[in-house]
């Protein structure tokens, strides 16, 4: 019975001393856990957001709810915590928690450029990391992104400036535009302008010193630039054509629109050096390029569509211009001439890196056949001729008047060898055939072409008719021509019989009377220089100017000589 009292009275100490202990740890306050702060952003500018993260040192989540004060203060130690839209003083690390991620965005409020530091601290634990630096500072950008008039024809930015086309008539001296700038950043003047002469409006940054100054030049004429292709009085020739005649669409769509379609679904290609193997199918992607840009010539250039076909042949010559080298073979260079005359027309319409990259490529050649010396029949055959072409083409297109001189000097030097007495060529009586002295005037024709485009048709025909010291020149040449293409019964020539160039011997066409069916492409580039042309296409193929060529078409949108 003894034994029995002393384990009751055991026992009940026992479970006396365990309540007490329970009621001990109970009361014992929960320890918070330490934790570790970071910046995802060292450097903000207005409108940028701070973005702070806390997170559990150990990883383990939170027992309690943990409170954190934030502090933002400049370099001078004053507090800025007002410059952040939304900030916290106090945001809580809660219960569970074991990251904790806030964003506090930099305002608009003008500021100076300089340090700041945000503090973190907690009554009730640790904070790693809890100072931390960064910099503040307004928005230095001042960029006109777009700029917009309503019943703008056309808008072509180009560096710092822009220009702007309205429609014929248009009142120049009230318009209002509509910019659109960096953000944050403002521009002026503001409201109604009077375009009437060039604009300068400046972009100022947030920060309220940087800034950009842009012209505006806006002309109630549609600017139409120089080109390759067709001057204005063309063009607008073109265009009225085209409006009025179902004929003239209708060949229109068959030598250009149809032949776009198509290239528009190409990919871009391009090679390093053209060769015999690869000629074909350069040929084809210069033309696929020029019917593009034809095309856009003719489009509304506000549409959707006449800006997908701006951009694809821009990508199209820009492969071109990423590899492609010169070579020596001027005959095969010629074949990608389109893509030379297609860039002429969109030069001015494309951005300026773009029109940079495509230039550099341009300048290149032009350098490349300038410093070119052909000697013995090279120098006075159709070789020659063509890297004269180029240079011409060139000078145009860059719009550089010393090599455009230089090629003037080029041209009349290079008639003296290869015009003779009578205007029968070097190409005539080196291969003794027609074929070759036609082809050679295809080149003639296209510069002179080329002078008319940029300069006009009076320099252009000077050129043509400029005689050498034999008397002859190029008008000469077509001269020599004309009765072989026109009266065929009583002036027949064997082609090739004496030709110096063996394998002539083995053409289709040896010891076989001139046929100037073969030839007639060469008088659709003659026929903007001589009108004449004209008659000696009707007697060769009677057909009318809408059977022929697009580039037979647009020479002969021309008053006569």
């Amino acid at each position: 019975m003894k034994y029995l009292v002393w384990v009751v009275v055991m026992a009940a100490c026992f479970m006396a001393s365990c309540g007490q202990d329970e009621m001990l740890e109970k009361d014992k306050p929960i320890a918070a856990i330490p934790l570790k702060m970071a910046l995802e952003e060292k450097s903000l500018v207005s409108g940028d957001s701070l973005e702070v993260t806390f997170s559990s040192v150990y990883g383990t989540p939170a027992k309690l709810d943990i409170p954190i004060s934030i502090v933002i203060s400049d370099g001078d130690g004053l507090d800025i915590s007002n410059y952040f839209n939304d900030l916290e003083k106090t945001i809580t690390f809660q219960k569970g928690q074991t990251v904790l991620a806030k964003k506090f965005q930099l305002g608009d409020a003008q500021i100076t450029k300089g340090q700041a530091e945000l503090i973190a601290s907690s009554e009730i634990t640790s904070i790693a990391n809890s100072s931390v630096s960064f910099t503040i500072s307004n928005s230095e950008l001042c960029n006109l992104v777009s700029f917009q008039i309503s019943e703008a024809v056309e808008i072509v930015k180009d560096g710092s400036t822009v220009y702007v086309t309205m429609p014929a008539g248009a009142d120049l001296t009230s318009l209002t535009p509509e910019l659109e700038v960096s953000a944050k950043a403002t521009y002026s003047p503001q409201g109604p302008q009077d375009f009437s002469s060039p604009v300068e409006f400046t972009v100022t940054a947030q920060d309220g010193v940087t800034n950009n100054k842009y012209t505006i030049i806006v002309n109630a004429v549609m600017p139409y630039l120089s080109n390759l292709v067709a001057d204005l009085e063309m063009y607008n020739a073109a265009v009225k054509e085209l409006e009025e005649s179902g004929a003239a669409r209708s060949a229109f769509n068959k030598w250009i629109t149809e032949v776009a379609n198509v290239a528009m679904t190409s990919e871009p290609y391009a090679v390093q050096q053209l060769t015999q193997e690869n000629q074909a199918t350069a040929k084809e992607n210069a033309q696929n390029i020029y019917a593009i840009v034809v095309d856009w010539m003719f489009m509304d250039k506000k549409s959707e569509q006449a800006g997908l076909y701006l951009k694809k042949a821009t990508a199209l010559i820009k492969a071109w211009a990423s590899i492609n080298e010169p070579t020596d073979h001027t005959p095969r260079e010629s074949l990608i001439t389109p893509l030379y005359e297609a860039y002429s027309v969109i030069r001015q319409h494309i951005g300026e890196q773009d029109r940079v990259a495509i230039d550099g490529w341009i300048r290149k050649r032009a350098d490349y056949y300038k410093q070119l010396n052909f000697t013995g029949n090279l120098l006075e055959n159709n070789w020659n001729t063509i890297r004269i072409n180029f240079l011409f083409y060139f000078s145009q297109i860059l719009d550089d008047e010393a090599l455009y001189n230089t090629s003037v000097n080029n041209l009349k030097s290079h008639i003296e060898l290869n015009i003779l007495e009578n205007g029968v060529s070097h190409d005539f009586v080196n291969r003794d055939a027609f074929a070759y002295h036609s082809y050679n005037l295809l080149f003639y024709a296209r510069i002179l072409k080329a002078v008319g485009m940029y300069k006009d048709k009076t320099a252009a025909t000077a050129l043509y008719q400029l005689q050498n010291k034999k008397g002859s020149s190029i008008e000469s040449c077509v001269k020599f021509w004309e009765p072989y293409m026109i009266d065929t019964e009583n002036y027949v020539h064997l082609e090739f019989v004496n030709t110096e160039w063996a394998p002539d011997k083995d053409r289709s066409d040896y010891n076989k009377p001139y046929n100037p069916m073969g030839t007639v492409y060469v008088l659709d580039e003659l026929r903007y220089i001589d009108t004449k042309c004209a008659e000696y296409v009707l007697k060769i193929t009677s057909m009318n100017k809408y059977g022929r060529t697009f580039n037979y078409w647009m020479n002969s949108l021309q008053p006569a000589n």
